[in-house]
This record gives structure tokens, C-alpha cells and sequence, in this order.
């Protein structure tokens, strides 16, 4: 299981930190599906050019999903400030693993 995914997995939903922050009439922000747009491009990118495996451009684009799909899910009735930064964690882990993996030399 990827780095990106354990920490989907092991940090708490916002959810439960819902009561403790304001709901954002806003969208799950343009920022954050641009960031992961961004990261999508990155991976084809990587993909074309050798950088990542098959199986690596999958798992990361599973992630990216992952993310879209949570944005999605906390959007329909307003994002907290919570649910906000932790999407914009999690595409910020996303670029990162990105990046290390393109950048590590295949065998």
C-alpha cells in the first residue's frame, strides 16, 4: 500500500472536527481540483517519459481519484475549513510522492 494511501487511511475524517470550524459556502475549491489536475498531467508526464512504471502511474492516479472523490463528497453541503486543509494535505502528499517517484532512477 502506498505512502499516500496509509495516510488517507490513518488520519481522522474532518468530520469529526466539523463542530469546531466554519462551513464555507464554496465549492471543494477550484484550488483543490486544480492542484490535482496538475498532479494527473505530472503523472502522465512521468508515464511518457519513462519515469514511472505502469503500475506506479495507476497507484498514484487511484490516489488522485481518492482525492477527487472525498472533495466531492465534503463539497455537497459545504466545505469546512478542516475538510479544506485536508484535502490540500492530501494533494500536497500526492505531489510529493509524485515527484520522489519520477525522480528515483528505474532499474
Amino acid at each position: 500500500m502506498s505512502a499516500i494511501a496509509m495516510l488517507v487511511i490513518a488520519l481522522p475524517t474532518p468530520a469529526t472536527a466539523q463542530a469546531w470550524s466554519t462551513i464555507s459556502s464554496t465549492p471543494a475549491g477550484p484550488s483543490v481540483e486544480r492542484q490535482v489536475n496538475r498532479i494527473r498531467q505530472d503523472i502522465r508526464n512521468g508515464r511518457e517519459t519513462g519515469q514511472l512504471s505502469r503500475r506506479e502511474a495507476k497507484n498514484l492516479r487511484r490516489t488522485a481519484g481518492n482525492i477527487d472523490l472525498r472533495a466531492g463528497m465534503y463539497a455537497q453541503n459545504g466545505l469546512t475549513d478542516s475538510e479544506r486543509s485536508f484535502l490540500d494535505s492530501n494533494a500536497a502528499a500526492l505531489r510529493s510522492q509524485v515527484v520522489v517517484q519520477r525522480s528515483q532512477t528505474k532499474r
